[in-house]
């Protein structure tokens, strides 16, 4: 499902894709409704739900740069680095069923906890693919969608160096481009959901709290910073690197 919001003045920006949890575990993709949200403000007014990323952003974007850009990355950085994004031993296609794979997991983990991730007796936990524009563009729309606000601390979000070696390479930032795969999950007991999920492999980590106000802050260390709606610039940026030395079809970012 794919919604879009816009902001005056500002571009229209495709929203992140949005799953509630059934009762078998699995994951129903679907629009939340004016009556969910009123439910959802109301929680937040007295439980502030936790907040967690699952995934590493940036992996798609290097591991695309690197398909395209490997006599350049080669030469600038060791094999083992570049082994930890490359995908060439599974290919395009098998990194997104192994996506729609760790979607099936988390679903899968969450549904032993018998309710104990659930929001409340009528809300389960929410489950959030990040887009186009990386983990904080999902940030974003997820409070646009849910209309909340959020207090997370920037380094608690799973990072693997050697996405950032790569991305940084190209002047990119890694937490504002393509990651699918990522995903964000918003529950209660966020502490107990993070141990089980990375205890069966999964790289995860609580990173905030759902707020009902309307501020989407990061902290980081003693910085503090608010997030804005994601910007269509940073996309530019990387098919600009994308479309140099090599034509325009040798990548399918729309």
């Amino acid at each position: 499902m794919q919604k879009r919001y816009q902001q005056k003045g500002a571009e229209k920006i495709t929203c992140c894709a949005l799953f509630l949890q059934e009762t078998d575990g699995s994951w129903k993709e679907e629009e939340v409704g004016p009556g969910q949200r009123q439910k959802l403000r109301a929680l937040y007014q007295s439980v502030w739900p936790d907040l967690l990323v699952i995934g590493y952003p940036g992996l798609q974007t290097a591991a695309l740069l690197l398909q395209h850009k490997k006599e350049e990355l080669t030469g600038a950085f060791p094999a083992w680095l570049l082994g930890q994004v490359s995908l060439e031993k599974t290919g395009a296609g098998a990194f997104a069923e192994s996506c729609q794979k760790s979607r099936a997991d988390i679903g899968a983990l969450l549904s032993r906890g018998s309710g104990h991730f659930a929001l409340s007796k009528e809300l389960p936990p929410l489950l959030f693919q990040a887009s186009e524009h990386g983990v904080f563009g999902a940030l974003w729309e997820l409070g646009e969608t849910l209309g909340c606000g959020m207090e997370a601390e920037l380094l608690q979000i799973p990072m693997k160096q050697s996405v950032v070696e790569v991305l940084g390479h190209y002047q990119l930032n890694p937490y504002e481009l393509p990651s699918e795969g990522v995903f964000l999950l918003v529950c209660r007991n966020g502490r107990a959901a993070e141990k089980l999920l990375c205890k069966n492999g999964l790289a995860c980590s609580l990173i905030g709290q759902i707020t009902p106000h309307a501020d989407r802050i990061l902290f980081s260390g003693e910085e503090v910073r608010h997030l804005n709606i994601p910007r269509k610039s940073d996309l530019a940026d990387l098919k600009r690197v994308l479309k140099k030395r090599n034509s325009d079809n040798d990548f399918s970012l729309a």
